[in-house]
């Protein structure tokens, strides 16, 4: 079991050079993952998360969470043009109003936001909460180092 302390996924299945294996803890890590239901170490088994952004991830089904951000978000593309994800159509189902193009002099003009749009949050996965002994033994370890 290793504690992996700070690490940053974001938007990433793995961080290279780092193995992660069964039992290990992660504190304050963010692993947020562009979509709904991207499964995160799958192979490994009795994880614990503390203090964790899990936005979008689904984590093994005995993973144990203790303040964790687990909320599923599906992202808009238009909204996030900066976390990659794939190009959606331009009425997609995050469009919640169509803003019309202005117009000078009778000639329409183009505007850089010709609509809204918004992330819908679609729910959250609930995985067992680790309990406060748990949560203390790994506070101790943290500060001992």
């Amino acid at each position: 079991m290793a504690i992996h302390k700070g690490l940053n996924f974001n938007f990433k299945p793995s961080i290279k050079g780092i193995k992660f294996q069964s039992g290990d803890v992660f504190v304050g890590c963010n692993i947020c993952q562009k979509y709904p239901g991207t499964k995160v170490f799958e192979s490994l088994k009795d994880l614990a998360f503390v203090r964790c952004n899990l936005i979008n991830c689904d984590l093994p089904d005995d993973s144990k969470t203790k303040l964790c951000n687990a909320a599923k978000i599906s992202f808009c593309y238009w909204e996030n043009p900066y976390m990659g994800l794939e190009p959606e159509e331009e009425n997609c189902v995050h469009v919640t109003e169509t803003i019309p193009p202005v117009v000078i002099d009778k000639v329409e003009v183009a505007t850089a936001q010709y609509k809204r749009t918004e992330n819908l949050a679609i729910g959250k996965k609930e995985y067992e909460v680790l309990d406060e002994k748990t949560v203390d033994d790994i506070s101790k370890i943290l500060r001992s180092k």
